[in-house]
């Protein structure tokens, strides 16, 4: 897959974020935007959309993928500490010295995360990161977890295919069968 198609070269910040309309998906990585829209990923050099349109909405069956495991965990979170957020829904990753949510450089908009610390969570999504985030492709999902440096590992800690088992060290005794999700058709 290629690379998502960047806003112009300019460093970004949250504040300015806010005020780009809501239904194009971006992400800010170090003050440059991608557009996380799934019609801005190229699926050839001679084959890209135009920067600030809104591409295409995410593929039905991922949809439905991301809601069902999504609905699995918020119910097995039922009277527990931890929430479950579906995208779009910001999480401020602030550097040293980024005091104020508008000055935030990096905000990314995972698929689900997982949040258990309630001081992270405000009115715009999450400030820090999730304690669990996790990206359900077509055949296999993703999952990441916080490392105890507050980091998260460039490659997934977890790779499950579609016939596996899904189980949470950040959520004990949550389980899910995955071909029970990818069942969809």
């Amino acid at each position: 897959m290629a690379d998502p198609i960047k806003k112009e070269d300019k460093a970004y910040t949250y504040g300015e974020y806010r005020t780009w309309p809501a239904e194009e998906r971006w992400e800010l990585i170090d003050g440059v935007a991608y557009d996380m829209s799934p019609g801005a990923w190229p699926s050839s050099p001679d084959h890209f959309r135009v920067v600030g349109r809104p591409g295409p909405a995410p593929k039905r069956i991922h949809q439905e993928i991301l809601m069902a495991l999504a609905k699995r965990i918020a119910i097995f979170l039922e009277n527990k500490p931890c929430k479950v957020y579906p995208a779009p829904f910001d999480v401020l990753l602030p550097a040293l010295g980024e005091e104020a949510d508008d000055d935030v450089t990096t905000v990314v908009q995972p698929d689900i995360s997982v949040i258990c610390d309630k001081s992270k969570l405000t009115e715009s999504g999450c400030t820090g990161a999730p304690d669990w985030i996790i990206d359900p492709g077509n055949e296999y999902i993703h999952i990441y977890l916080l490392q105890d440096d507050g980091e998260f590992p460039e490659e997934p800690l977890i790779r499950i295919r579609r016939d596996g088992n899904a189980a949470s060290t950040v959520l004990p005794g949550f389980t899910v069968e995955l071909n029970e999700l990818f069942h969809f058709e």
